[in-house]
């Protein structure tokens, strides 16, 4: 399963991408503060960041054919 955290989400949504990343699952970040992005994408490999929806369906499908 794919995660997604959009800017301004709060706590909440901070603690969901904890919980993915914990899991082991990969998160994709849309649209988020850099400072977000570079905070994630450091925790894991498995993290990767998309500015826009079109983006993050791109990402979405990449790692669907992978599996």
């Amino acid at each position: 399963m794919l995660g997604s955290l959009t800017g301004g989400g709060g706590p909440g949504t901070a603690s969901e991408a904890a919980h993915a990343l914990n899991g082991g699952r990969p998160l994709i970040l849309l649209a988020v503060p850099v400072l977000w992005r570079e905070f994630f994408c450091s925790l894991s490999k498995g993290v990767e960041s998309a500015s826009d929806v079109q983006e993050c369906c791109r990402l979405i499908e990449a790692r669907l054919t992978e599996a």
